[in-house]
């Protein structure tokens, strides 16, 4: 009930209800058989739960008089508009499994959004280092000397013995 309450009605409108139940019940001539004295409610509560606060105060006010036999005491409340009151099978019949659903989508929806947002980037990334790659393989590559170019395979190879003036590799066990 204080979930329904709550989504339904923000706090400007909760606030004058429970002022009618709190002047309700100071109105109420209460006996001796009330051992336990009404609790204290105060007026005014300006936060940012400001209703869930108001909505905890009427509940509180209700409980003590459910738990004392007094609400059949309290006057009848009537509402002019049966439109603006909120509907609890929503909350507590069939449709409650379809609404933890949604909750449980939308907090996966949340993190796919995270996830595919991670993954866009990498992509990007990736396509940026492919275009300064391609621009790199395009350069100009001078061409191969005229000895190295015959198709008898003699240039290439005596091209390659030719001494660089560099030490050659010697592996161990060969000849």
């Amino acid at each position: 009930m204080k979930s329904a309450a709550l989504d339904f009605y923000n706090a400007d409108e909760l606030i004058p209800a429970k002022r009618r139940l709190i002047q309700d019940v100071d109105n109420l001539e209460l006996d001796s058989s009330v051992k336990v004295p009404v609790p204290y409610i105060p007026e005014r509560r300006g936060d940012t739960n400001q209703a869930v606060r108001v909505v905890d105060d009427i509940f509180t006010l209700l409980t003590f008089l459910d738990k004392n036999l007094l609400l059949k005491n309290l006057p009848k409340y009537v509402a002019d508009n049966p439109d603006n009151m909120p509907s609890t099978r929503l909350y507590e019949g069939d449709l409650m499994v379809i609404m933890n659903a949604l909750e449980k989508l939308t907090a996966q929806l949340t993190g796919q959004g995270a996830t595919l947002s991670a993954i866009m980037k990498e992509v990007h990334d990736l396509q940026a280092q492919v275009r300064t790659s391609s621009a790199v393989n395009e350069q100009v590559w001078p061409s191969l000397p005229a000895s190295v170019q015959s198709s008898s395979g003699s240039g290439l190879q005596s091209w390659l013995a030719k001494p660089t003036g560099r030490p050659s590799l010697v592996i161990a066990g060969s000849s």
